[in-house]
């Protein structure tokens, strides 16, 4: 016997999102824009990821009944205002997509590249330590700074600076 929910599962109950976002119920129009976002940057809907996660919290709002029926047939009712978005940065070695609701990240991927991919990327497509900074505060939103984000900023710094050792520069 299943134990039904009084609430309906929002934002702020599955990810660390604040606001307004964080009260909003996860709605099925959501939750498609988000498969839809991961399928074009992934090629795919990732396995326990984002969209699976906001898909499953959506199913349980409409199947306990907690959103209303107009708002699930008009789903500018409950959707988020900014959308959903997959966006992805490049940093040497790696490629790190970043998901987000309302333009709140909610969920992160990061990919590595081969090594010669990477050194191309470096070439093509040199990021400055602006950039760099910039792309760990855009995926990181709320959450700490975490090792491989200052590698990155290490990395744009050593390329900017023309420095690539720690003990001579």
């Amino acid at each position: 016997m299943s134990q039904e929910q009084e609430d309906p599962i929002r934002y702020g109950d599955l990810f660390e999102v604040s606001g307004e976002l964080a009260s909003k119920p996860v709605a099925p129009h959501d939750a498609e824009l988000m498969e839809t976002a991961e399928k074009t940057a992934f090629g795919e809907t990732q396995l326990g990821g984002t969209a699976t996660v906001m898909r499953a919290a959506a199913n349980l709002n409409v199947r306990d009944g907690l959103l209303d029926r107009e708002i699930n047939d008009d789903p500018t009712k409950v959707s988020v205002a900014q959308g959903v978005s997959v966006t992805q940065i490049d940093v040497p070695g790696r490629r790190i997509f970043s998901e987000s609701v309302d333009g709140q990240v909610v969920g992160q991927y990061v990919q590595s590249m081969p090594t010669q991919e990477a050194a191309v990327g470096i070439v093509q497509n040199p990021n400055t330590i602006g950039e760099a900074l910039e792309a760990t505060v855009q995926s990181a939103g709320a959450k700490p700074v975490d090792q491989g984000d200052a590698a990155a900023i290490q990395a744009a710094e050593a390329r900017a600076t023309g420095c690539t050792s720690k003990v001579t520069c």
